[in-house]
């Protein structure tokens, strides 16, 4: 009887130790393992945000100047060849009553148009490079003011705006953005500026005077350039401005930004995006 006992005191634990021996199915769900993943831990986990880098534009300015005998091969080769959409003036009216055109191109383009502008003995008068932070202002200088000028620029309605510059410069003045949504891409913002020159006595002496309705937007990725010039009309309007206004000084916005007349050039701007850290 004793040595019964023994034997049913064994076979009970080793039924409580190795239930599924016993050959019945285990319905109860049983807890997991504390250290095991749960399907749920497997949504991506958000990294840590890193320090902010300072978000840069590497632009590269140029003032080209063509011969004024040429300005037609402008017209005629290298106009057609650019795109105009990605250029978004503050308004297009004013635009096109100053005769200010854009050309756009990628950097695929630029050696072919570079080879037309070189054939009508186009040459880079000067050349500025800058890095602009986003959200900050820089002035891309076009020309040095030393003598009085009056000048003038047609608002959309076609009425004139007159203004006067004395001793200072001309501008374009700059700054550039992200593109929401989009990396590698940055919006820049022009507007032409006459900036005078200020006394250290009197800083406030003299305001600076801003086109804003000449001003434009233009989005770029490394690669990318814009040409700002003349429109086809300007050839016949230059000669009729310069035989009836050009005795009293008086010159259109085109007039003074297009031309040198020290040289009989005509004058070509272009922007160059050289690189972006955003």
């Amino acid at each position: 009887m004793q040595r019964f006992s023994y034997v049913t005191v064994i076979a009970s634990a080793f039924f409580l130790l190795f239930p599924g021996c016993s050959g019945e199915k285990e319905n109860t769900p049983q807890p997991p393992p504390p250290n095991l993943i749960k399907v749920g831990d497997l949504a991506p986990v958000k990294p840590p945000v890193p320090a902010k880098l300072i978000q840069t534009v590497e632009l590269e300015f140029c003032i080209l100047e063509m011969p004024q005998r040429n300005i037609q091969w402008l017209f005629s080769e290298v106009w057609p060849l650019l795109y105009d959409r990605p250029v978004r003036p503050n308004d297009s009216d004013v635009f096109a009553a100053n005769l200010f055109q854009f050309g756009f191109g990628e950097q695929q383009m630029w050696h072919t148009i570079a080879d037309l502008l070189e054939s009508a003995d186009t040459i880079v008068d000067r050349r500025t490079k800058i890095k602009l932070d986003f959200g900050q202002f820089d002035e891309l200088v076009v020309d040095r003011i030393d003598t009085k000028m009056n000048l003038f620029y047609l608002r959309s309605n076609l009425e004139i705006e007159p203004f006067h510059i004395d001793r200072g410069h001309f501008v374009f003045k700059v700054t550039a953005s992200p593109e929401p949504g989009i990396r590698g891409i940055c919006r820049l913002q022009a507007t032409p500026v006459y900036m005078p020159f200020r006394l250290p006595d009197k800083p406030e002496a003299k305001e600076d005077i801003s086109i804003e309705s000449l001003g434009f937007a233009v989005n770029m990725s490394p690669g990318d350039f814009f040409i700002l010039g003349p429109k086809p009309d300007f050839a016949t309007v230059l000669q009729n401005e310069t035989a009836e206004t050009g005795a009293t000084g008086e010159k259109s916005i085109a007039h003074f930004l297009f031309t040198n007349p020290q040289k009989s050039k005509i004058r070509l701007f272009a922007i160059f995006c050289t690189g972006i850290s955003d």
